[in-house]
């Protein structure tokens, strides 16, 4: 399947004008497995609108969800496949101490309970529930399922993680920095690009459960880390990487490759009225 995959990138490569990245890492691969020409890549991060996020109430969502009061509450939002290595996550909290095979503590002055939400769905969930159960742990951790209301989930958690394999530009990442979120990461593609180790987040190498465990139970641990990163991470958002920004780059890559005859009938052009989906002349640009 992903042979095919290549292939078909490789045909559609030949005949595009321009192929926009969504990272350095991801530019990368287009040049060297891909074949893509340099000059026809353009590197676009993803976007979010910062205006949408940290508007809920903190307090008023844990309550609706759920969430005891005495607890550090860690989230990943992404589907459940390989990629994305949930897995890997799984075995990270059953190292923390809160089971008996655990052989990672939270600082002593971290009296508080572990709580992790699993944001999202696909083919892997099942099984991933299965792990749960079987590392006992199952019982701190709740699969939320597709959710349509993530920017209003995400004013809950006190620590978001993502624990890929291999990533792009993860735009729950983006959201998360957006909802001024400690974040910690496995330094791959974008994610690695995103995040200054330290700074606006803690990265930590893919596939690798005891590094991930030690940073949660680090940050758990230290409320005023968790405040630090958080704030540098929505500082960062806000500065480069807003929808508005994004949208007007591609806007620049279209009207550089010759079709600046914009055909818009009902007044959508991009530059007027973001965030949108616009279509403008023949082109429909994408923007989420």
């Amino acid at each position: 399947r992903d042979g095919l995959r290549l292939l078909i990138d490789r045909a559609l490569a030949a005949c595009t004008d321009t192929v926009i990245a969504k990272a350095d890492a991801v530019a990368d691969f287009c040049r060297r497995r891909i074949g893509v020409n340099g000059g026809k890549l353009r590197v676009v991060p993803n976007g979010v609108d910062v205006s949408q996020y940290n508007r809920a109430s903190r307090n008023a969502v844990r309550r609706e969800m759920g969430v005891p009061e005495n607890s550090i509450l860690v989230a990943t939002v992404g589907r459940l496949a390989a990629e994305k290595d949930h897995a890997n996550l799984l075995r990270a909290l059953a190292h923390i101490g809160q089971t008996e095979t655990a052989t990672v503590t939270v600082p002593e002055r971290c009296e508080l309970q572990l709580v992790t939400w699993i944001v999202g769905e696909g083919p892997l969930e099942e099984e991933l529930k299965k792990k749960a159960r079987e590392l006992g742990i199952d019982e701190s951790v709740r699969f939320l399922g597709a959710r349509d209301d993530v920017p209003r989930l995400l004013a809950a958690p006190d620590i978001f993680v993502i624990s890929s394999r291999r990533e792009g530009m993860p735009l729950s990442l983006l959201e998360a920095m957006a909802s001024g979120l400690a974040v910690i990461v496995t330094a791959v593609g974008g994610c690695a690009e995103v995040v200054r180790h330290g700074h606006n987040g803690i990265a930590v190498p893919p596939a690798n459960p005891l590094a991930l465990a030690r940073a949660v139970a680090e940050l758990a641990g230290d409320a005023q880390k968790r405040a630090e990163l958080g704030r540098n991470a929505l500082k960062k958002a806000r500065e480069k990487f807003s929808l508005q920004e994004a949208v007007r780059t591609i806007e620049k890559i279209y009207l550089g490759n010759g079709k600046d005859d914009c055909n818009c009938k009902d007044d959508s052009h991009l530059c007027k009225n973001l965030p949108v989906n616009a279509v403008c002349g023949r082109d429909e640009i994408s923007v989420t």
